[in-house]
């Protein structure tokens, strides 16, 4: 007979059964029974092993002998340190890489452009112009519209931060506007 079979039906006494087996406790003992001391000893086990973070005393002694060995010397100590001086002498970090952010991205995050944004949702009441959604919320910490410009951010450098250059677009809107994307430059 296939139990797993649809619409087969198990009784209670199987599907209790097949419960304990699942989660560990149901240690059958040579006579057939449920062995108590088995099943607390399995619990603990599972315990333990899903905790993760109890260890026997043995084990922590072992792993303070395997960290004892790997002391720094005193050299290496003094290079490091003086490493970390010339950084901030020169007042750079490990991770700059030479100053390599785009100026798009610069011009994006600065105090100017983040004005402009505010002053074009202000006059348009942060209203999409083209099918009229009113933005409720921020999703992930992100608008759920948008501060567009009609002629194209990379191609009018001197209109980016004129509000009059701007409309307020919800994000479906905003897609299919011919400038979204770099649709436009790569047309021509």
């Amino acid at each position: 007979m296939n139990m797993f079979k649809k619409g087969y039906k198990q009784t209670k006494e199987h599907k209790k059964k097949i419960r304990d087996a699942q989660i560990g406790v149901l240690r059958p003992s040579t006579s057939g029974e449920l062995n108590p001391a088995k099943r607390k000893e399995v619990r603990e086990k599972i315990s333990l092993a899903l905790k993760g973070k109890k260890k026997s005393p043995e084990h922590i002694a072992k792993i303070r002998l395997v960290s004892l060995g790997r002391k720094l010397s005193d050299e290496t100590k003094i290079k490091m340190s003086n490493s970390a001086k010339k950084l901030v002498q020169n007042g750079t970090h490990h991770f700059w890489k030479g100053g390599i952010t785009g100026w798009q991205r610069k011009i994006r995050e600065s105090l100017g452009y983040r004005l402009w944004r505010k002053s074009v949702f202000e006059r348009d009441n942060y209203t999409c112009i083209i099918c009229g959604y009113k933005s409720h919320k921020r999703i992930n910490g992100k608008s759920d519209i948008h501060a567009d410009h009609k002629k194209p951010f990379a191609l009018y450098p001197k209109l980016r931060l004129t509000v009059g250059n701007g409309q307020t677009l919800c994000i479906d809107c905003h897609r299919k506007t011919e400038t979204f994307g770099n649709k436009l430059i790569y047309q021509t």
